[in-house]
């Protein structure tokens, strides 16, 4: 299961690292997420961030997942009021079933918001 996880990670990070985003600490105090990466202009300034938690189909009913992606919405909604664009997603294995389970569960967290976004990979 540590290796299902670790491979969705490791997929994902250089998938963005490849576009230009660079990986860095977490400015949320008590809460470490699986990736935290940002994208500069040539002033330094960030201009988008991305926030993004990993799980496997028998970790995303837990109450551990569900205090993890409560942190990156509260994260996300602080921060566009800074007018900082931050995109928060939970990236997921591929395959039809995980996907629903994953749609379900973001959708019992938060229901009518959008503003995590499921990747499977």
């Amino acid at each position: 299961m540590a290796e299902l996880h670790e491979s969705v990670l490791v997929n994902c990070r250089n998938k963005f690292v490849k576009k230009g985003w660079h990986e860095h600490k977490t400015p949320i105090h008590g809460y470490r997420p699986d990736l935290f990466i940002q994208r500069f202009s040539k002033e330094d300034r960030v201009i988008e961030e991305i926030i993004l938690e990993a799980e496997i189909q028998s970790t995303l009913h837990t109450d551990h997942t569900a205090e993890q992606l409560g942190y990156i919405h509260e994260y996300i909604v602080r921060q566009t009021k800074k007018k900082i664009i931050v995109k928060g997603f939970l990236a997921i294995p591929k395959g039809k079933k995980v996907l629903t389970i994953a749609e379900m569960f973001l959708y019992s967290q938060f229901p009518g918001d959008d503003t995590i976004k499921i990747i499977q990979i």
